[in-house]
This record gives C-alpha cells, structure tokens and sequence, in this order.
C-alpha cells in the first residue's frame, strides 16, 4: 500500500506536492515497461471476440514468467501470473499452452512455468460471489499479475452500468490489489460490429472502443485494443493509454503506439508472430482502397430498398436495417434517413399503437393519410 492510500480509518494527513517531489519512486513495483503497469495498477486489453485474445493472454504469461519480452511488452522480472478464466474448457487451454509456449525452454523455465502460471476456472456468478472466490485464488497464489478473462464473465452487470461497474472495478479490485499486492490485467470486447473508419484515430479515440461505460477505461491505468485488418491472419496492436511506456518502435527507430502481430500460418499452431515486411505488404494489398480506407456514401435513395411498395415501416426498425445492412454508424444512418425525407424521396407515417398510447413513428414511400383521414384535409381541420 502506498503513503498516498488512506482508506477509513486511517492517517489523512496525506502527502504534499513539495514532498513527493523530493521522492525516489520505488521501481520494484513496476511490472511492465517503463511503469506502464504498476502493482496495484489495472490494464485492459480488448478487442473483438474470436480473434484470439485468450490465447494472446496466455503467451503473455508464459513468456513474462519467464522474463522475456511479449508483443514487446518488457517485464520488469520473472513474474508469477495467475488467469482466472470463464470461457475456454480445457481442450481450449491445452492446445493454447501447446501453441505459446516460450521457444528454447530450459528445465529451470519449465519449473518456473509449472510454479508461476496457474490457470483457474471461474464459472460462478459475477460480482460480490466473483470477488470473494477472488480473494481466495490471491491469499493461495500471490501473483505479480491477475489476469481475468473475460471481464463480462465476472463483473455481474452490463458493461454499461454506470454504477455497478465502478463498485466491481474500484470497490472491488482494488482493494483485493492493495491486500494482495499485484496488478489485474482485464480481457474485455468490443461493441457489435460496426462501420467506423479508424483511419485518422489517435490513442485517444482507441481508448473508448471498447464496449460499457467510460469508467471501464478511465479505471485502468494501461490499455491495449485489437484491431482486425483486411487480412484474417493479422491484427493492429493499439497501446490506447500511457503506450509511450513501452518503447514500441517502428521500423525506421521512431516511437510508436501501434504495432502488428500475425496468427501463425501452422496447421494447428495456436501462436501469436511479430509482423514481418511480408506481412504488412499484404495487409495494404487487402484493403479496399489503397492508404486510407474510404467507404463510399450510399445514396438517399437506397432507403426504398427497406421499405414495403405499399404501406410503412417502423422507423426504429428501419434505422436498424440501414445500419446492418449499409454498414453505417448510428449517426450515418439518421443522416441518411433525414437526406430522404429532406428531397422527398421517403415520407413520415403514424402508426397507431394498440394500447392507445402515442402513436409510432414510422417511414412510407409516399405521403400517408394519417389514421384514414387525407393530410390535406387534416391541415384544413385545424
């Protein structure tokens, strides 16, 4: 615990700026990098489901148990990490562990491995229940770095619960960190799939792609996010916060937040690679449009295609259609409705509802005559 923790019950006299200037920081609590994650600390690593996270976890474990470096992420030490895990049955793990584990192992590493990267199965109720069986696995193992996987599997609410989640995060990890003095590194997903182009994104944008509420990010302390790319084998690293902590660097020596990694090409190979020349070059050949990718507009007039020739269409079920099916953002899609209304293309509707609450909105190919009676007539009426 540190001199700045003061939890109920304790001295608040706190620390003063002049003070903890005058300070050395204690670098044996640094875990990774260049204290891109601390005891005490979480980090959050993301991205869409299937593409691999668990087992980019699992080489993690295994190679900074060992004292070598993943993804490039440096460890400060030989590390004992403990995953405590909800989705994969243990064919799943075994093939995992087959797949990652560090090349040119020696008997020493072997026993360091065996002793220092337990994998526990959680598959219990989240929250409180999740917490308490958590603080049993810590008082046994003692880990540097808690990993669990995935946080929906524990957190007990939706990842949007603006008050639940923080209870989980802050009310319950923690302390469980400051009593068991570690670091929690979190697997979490991405939304549905949507259309966004993150050509033009910065760390900053990254930093929020991931689904729930804000405070899933603001809680952590580093993040990565994974993000697909037009080839299937390889994926963009995007060290979303404090990334200038791990000393990535590009190909020329300059710093960097992004880095790619490839699925290995093996039949039956579970394996993360650094990305070569090869690699890359066919990643830009796969995309759409040479540089940046560029996504076409579709037209207004596309909005026909998802209505009836006679009659309407709830409007919130259309929205949902011309984003699933045009590939558009939440804000593209009103837009483009709003287009076709605007050049006459598209008409509002009522719909009545059957509970004789306010009537639905609806859209129809032309103008409708509102509950039986003509809209000219009804303007006249009034």
């Amino acid at each position: 615990m540190s001199e700045l923790t003061t939890p109920a019950g304790e001295d608040l006299a706190g620390v003063s700026l002049m003070d903890l200037a005058e300070m050395d920081i204690d670098h044996s609590q640094t875990l990774l990098g260049n204290r891109f994650l601390c005891v005490g600390g979480g980090m959050l690593f993301g991205g869409p489901s299937g593409i691999g996270k668990s087992s980019a976890l699992a080489q993690m474990a295994t190679r900074w148990a060992c004292n070598r470096d993943a993804f490039g992420i440096r460890p400060s030490r030989f590390l004992k990490i403990v995953i405590v895990q909800a989705e994969n049955d243990q064919g799943d793990m075994i093939e995992m562990a087959r797949g990652v584990l560090p090349e040119n192992l020696g008997e020493s590493d072997k026993t360091t491995l065996r002793n220092n990267t337990p994998v526990l199965q959680y598959r219990g109720e989240g929250g409180e229940p999740f917490l308490s069986y958590l603080r049993r696995v810590l008082e046994k193992h003692r880990p540097d770095i808690l990993i669990i996987d995935p946080l929906m599997a524990f957190c007990g609410c939706a990842p949007t619960d603006e008050e639940r989640i923080p209870k989980f995060l802050r009310g319950g990890l923690n302390p469980l960190m400051d009593e068991f003095p570690c670091a929690t590194l979190v697997n979490h997903h991405t939304p549905k799939t949507n259309s966004r182009n993150t050509s033009e994104y910065k760390p900053s944008d990254w930093m929020y792609t991931l689904a729930g509420c804000a405070d899933i990010t603001n809680w952590t302390r580093g993040q990565i996010v994974i993000e697909p790319t037009h080839d299937v084998r390889s994926f963009r690293f995007h060290a979303a916060k404090r990334g200038g902590r791990l000393g990535w660097e590009s190909a020329d020596g300059s710093a960097t937040t992004t880095k790619v990694f490839v699925h290995s090409v093996k039949k039956d190979e579970i394996r993360w690679y650094p990305a070569t020349l090869d690699d890359v070059k066919r990643i830009d050949e796969s995309r759409p449009v040479k540089g940046k990718m560029k996504i076409e507009a579709p037209s207004a007039e596309r909005v026909l295609d998802f209505l009836p020739i006679d009659g309407s269409a709830l409007k919130t079920e259309l929205l949902t259609k011309l984003r699933t099916e045009l590939l558009l953002t939440f804000r593209g899609a009103d837009d483009l409705l709003t287009q076709a209304e605007f050049k006459g293309i598209v008409h509002p509707h009522k719909v009545p509802n059957p509970n004789g609450c306010k009537s639905f909105a609806a859209i129809g190919r032309n103008p409708q005559e509102l509950f039986g009676v003509p809209k000219e007539k009804n303007r006249k009426r009034k």
